[in-house]
């Protein structure tokens, strides 16, 4: 069943394609097979980050890249920045039961 990170980027990349979401396969690239230039795919990346809240840095990213290596990467992403978040708030109450 797909999670919402797959269902937001999907409809996402089927916006920006013009592709019904139920006609993009996870095995997709988004170039070759869905037809995304070079713009649209920095605009595309662009909107991941602002709906995800995250940092994709374009210049790791291969131009190749299916479907399901970009949800991937969000996914990752998003999860990173999650860890990070609960990292520091176990810090500041460690620091806060400190200051007690």
């Amino acid at each position: 069943m797909p999670d919402n990170i797959q269902k937001k980027t999907i409809r996402k990349i089927a916006e920006i394609s013009n592709f019904k979401p139920e006609n993009i396969g996870l095995e997709c690239s988004i170039i070759k097979d869905l037809y995304v230039d070079s713009i649209n795919f920095v605009e595309l990346l662009a909107s991941l980050e602002e709906i995800f809240d995250i940092d994709i840095d374009e210049k790791e990213i291969n131009y190749n890249i299916t479907v399901e290596e970009l949800i991937n990467l969000v996914r990752d992403l998003a999860l990173e920045d999650l860890d990070r978040m609960l990292k520091l708030e176990k810090a500041l109450k460690e620091k806060k039961h400190e200051i007690q």
